[in-house]
């Protein structure tokens, strides 16, 4: 006998479905599932972080006039996984014993978006995080953006 929707249901709640999805295990404490079953992203905010809906975003999209599909951007997220990436090499090159330096950089072809590239000059700046440029023309737009002469 086939078991019906009610009763597959039945004890299901959020961490069910964060366990089932992996939201733990690919979100990087960044996405979670909400009490209430929605997935949602963890943002930085001057009184603590503040978890917001998708949903919400969604529906503050549609308010603008704004309609799916969309791309969102957290520059939050771009900026924890930058000073992640640098510490990480930090601490190898400390345990190593290693003389140089890390200097990360971004390969503009990975997307040349102006805003992508600005976040990536914005956040990486306190590490001297550069820009990679495969062609003439990606050269040419990582010399507009980068001022840093370390990075």
């Amino acid at each position: 006998m086939a078991v019906g929707l009610t009763e597959a249901l039945e004890g299901w709640d959020s961490v069910r479905s964060s366990e089932l999805y992996g939201v733990d295990a690919w979100g990087n404490n960044f996405f979670h599932i909400t009490t209430d079953g929605c997935a949602a992203v963890r943002l930085k905010n001057p009184s603590g972080p503040v978890s917001v809906k998708f949903s919400d975003i969604v529906q503050g999209l549609y308010q603008r006039g704004l309609s799916l599909p969309i791309l969102l951007r957290f520059g939050d997220l771009l900026a924890a996984r930058l000073a992640a990436i640098h510490q990480a090499f930090g601490k190898a090159i400390e345990e190593s014993g290693y003389t140089g330096v890390y200097r990360g950089v971004y390969p503009i072809k990975v997307n040349q978006q102006q805003q992508a590239v600005a976040d990536v000059v914005k956040f990486g700046r306190p590490f001297h995080h550069g820009l990679e440029a495969g062609s003439k023309a990606e050269l040419i737009a990582a010399l507009a953006y980068l001022h840093d002469p370390e990075a």
